[in-house]
């Protein structure tokens, strides 16, 4: 599966939309953006011109199940559209939890949640969107979890060992994806 994205990235035939669910900075989609190109070298294309679904909020708690974006974002189509990485700024949950982001493999959609990122160092807060972005875009190609820390992939259990991981694919990551 993980070729067959390749062979049309690497061929300009599709692209991986951004999306913005709300308030979302332009500027935090194109740091995505340049993130994603950075680590799969495919050509990336945003917009902050999608309204919200009907949100549904927990009674307890200001949060949208993460079923209800992916459905909504799997009804959107844009020219030449492989993927699409659809950025909110409501917190995520699923069956179980308050989840980052979500990456279905095989799926053509990805959505993670800003605010459960938010920190007050804009750098840090900005990389950890980047990191869930690219581990969930990943996941959606076919590249497994990682055991290496220091690997986009490797997925984290804390918001502090998501600060310290890495930003890019390690090498055997890199090379699941290229070959």
């Amino acid at each position: 599966m993980i070729v067959k994205y390749n062979y049309f990235f690497l061929n300009g035939i599709g692209f991986v939309y951004i999306v913005a669910f709300g308030q979302v900075e332009k500027r935090l989609l194109l740091a995505v953006a340049s993130s994603i190109k950075r680590n799969f070298s495919v050509d990336v294309r945003h917009s902050s011109v999608v309204t919200l679904p009907p949100v549904k909020y927990s009674l307890h708690r200001e949060e949208c199940p993460v079923s209800l974006f992916l459905d909504y974002m799997e009804g959107l189509h844009f020219p030449n559209m492989l993927r699409i990485v659809g950025l909110v700024d409501v917190c995520l949950r699923d069956e179980e939890r308050t989840i980052w982001g979500k990456g279905v493999t095989g799926g053509r959609s990805v959505v993670v949640s800003v605010p459960l990122l938010k920190t007050y160092d804009e750098k840090v807060f900005f990389e950890r969107v980047c990191k869930e972005s690219v581990r969930q875009l990943g996941m959606s190609f076919g590249l497994p979890p990682c055991e290496k820390k220091n690997c986009v992939m490797y997925v984290p259990s804390s918001l502090q060992e998501l600060d310290q991981q890495g930003t890019d694919l390690c090498p055997l990551c890199k090379e699941r994806w290229v070959n």
